[in-house]
């Protein structure tokens, strides 16, 4: 039986020596596991909608169809844009839209399933609303944070999905998440 030894020649470099049959199982592995991650760019789009007669709200792609399809579903006349944000990512990260009051999103990305698919996996997604509170004496506001929105889900690169809707403060008011993915 053949030894195996490595040594590393530089950060991020192997050699090995070993028998024919080790070499095959490392040559596999390092196929199946140790592929070059590849970057997401997310787009998201937060849309307010309500019972005013706003002029119409126009989107491109995905997102106005995402929307034309939550139209029939949800009771609301108006919608306009709230904020809009894009990101470039590998595994997680946070877009954050507008100042004070502000949005963000948090998310974590998962393993892609299958591995060399264009679905993506969010292990967690979460909308959060930072805004502020008046004070008391001195006047000076301190800043409340907020989850408005916490899932999961998984999508397909391309695709725009509604991450969820939420009702605001029990206002007949909803806030409508779109994310579209793309490489």
């Amino acid at each position: 039986m053949g030894t195996c030894r490595f040594e590393v020649t530089r950060p991020g470099w192997f050699v090995y020596n070993t028998d024919a049959a080790t070499q095959d199982a490392i040559t596999q592995a390092l196929a199946r596991e140790d592929v070059p991650r590849r970057s997401l760019t997310l787009d998201l789009s937060l849309i307010m909608a309500d019972n005013t007669s706003e002029a119409p709200l126009t989107l491109k792609g995905g997102e106005a169809q995402a929307l034309a399809d939550l139209r029939q579903l949800l009771p609301y006349q108006g919608y306009r844009l709230l904020e809009s944000g894009r990101l470039r990512i590998q595994d997680r990260g946070q877009i954050h839209m507008g100042s004070m009051p502000s949005y963000a999103a948090e998310f974590r990305l998962g393993k892609q399933v299958p591995a060399g698919s264009d679905l993506v996996k969010f292990e967690s997604f979460e909308l959060i609303h930072t805004h502020l509170v008046p004070g008391g004496d001195s006047g000076a506001g301190d800043t409340t944070t907020d989850v408005i929105l916490r899932t999961g889900f998984t999508m397909e690169v391309g695709e725009t999905v509604v991450v969820g809707t939420s009702r605001l403060n029990g206002s007949d008011e909803a806030l409508i998440v779109l994310l579209t993915a793309s490489r």
